[in-house]
């Protein structure tokens, strides 16, 4: 078998990809061990940096991963497959990919009114992993009804009064703390309802506003300064100008040339006839 020297720890291995990581058609300098162990020390010495960067692209980020995975589902699941399968091989053991055929039952047996039916829709619910609910339908109910004048009784209401009353600040803060964390979705909210109250035609998405985003790069629209996640969702015709708030009609700017420019049109705000 043939040998390779680590290049940094001076040992002779076997050239095989158990020691060496593999680079393109041959092997990396360097042995597994001590790729391993400068790789640890980068990532102390980068901890800080690297959550920064992460927390400030996050959503970013996220959204990359979300599409790149859409589009890319199948080779990602195939090489995690293969993964599987030279580590079940190299350790000696089988992988197994034989499943248990469920042996679907002719009846069941409701807990609650003791009584056994066929075991199907008409007599039980079926969850969105294709089992059956534990109780038959009328218990379903039963329960529901029971559930729900238990909550609206008199008694509950009062409580519930009570509470928001004596806890008003810290239920509002949680709301906010709630919006903070879906800020981008409470903005869409807002600007929907905002349009809706004015009687303007049109509406979009949080997907829509990624969506401008990528497309822009993250720069901003007018002044062309990268925004990263600090930004404002401009309308290019103000809604009170009677422009649509569809995504048509929307584009990205940084806080200072959103505020600048108000409810003018581009024309109007620096002598540019800049439109969509």
């Amino acid at each position: 078998m043939d040998e390779k020297k680590c290049s940094k720890c001076e040992r002779l291995l076997p050239a095989t990809s158990d020691y060496f990581n593999r680079q393109g058609k041959g092997l990396k300098a360097q042995c597994r061990m001590c790729q391993a162990e400068y790789q640890k020390q980068w990532d102390e010495r980068n901890a800080g940096r690297k959550h920064a960067t992460y927390m400030t692209n996050k959503d970013v980020a996220r959204e990359k991963a979300r599409v790149y995975y859409q589009e890319h589902g199948d080779e990602i699941r195939a090489k995690r497959k293969k993964k599987r399968d030279e580590e079940a091989a190299r350790s000696g053991r089988k992988r197994r990919t034989a499943k248990k055929v469920a042996v679907e039952k002719t009846e069941k047996r409701c807990p609650r009114c003791k009584q056994t039916l066929p075991a199907n829709e008409e007599h039980f619910y079926r969850k969105a992993n294709g089992k059956l609910f534990r109780y038959c339908i009328e218990c379903q109910k039963e329960t529901a009804r029971e559930q729900y004048h238990r909550r609206r009784s008199e008694e509950t209401l009062a409580a519930q009064r009570k509470y928001y009353q004596e806890h008003r600040e810290q239920i509002l803060e949680r709301g906010r703390q709630r919006r903070a964390q879906k800020r981008e979705y409470a903005a869409v909210h807002d600007r929907n309802k905002k349009a809706k109250r004015l009687n303007v035609d049109g509406e979009h998405t949080a997907e829509d506003i990624h969506h401008i985003y990528e497309k822009q790069k993250g720069l901003c629209y007018y002044c062309k300064k990268h925004v990263w996640l600090d930004y404002h969702v401009d309308h290019v015709i103000p809604l009170s100008r009677g422009g649509s708030n569809g995504p048509e009609n929307l584009v990205i700017a940084c806080p200072e040339c959103n505020m600048s420019k108000h409810n003018k049109l581009p024309h109007e705000w620096h002598g540019t006839d800049k439109l969509l």
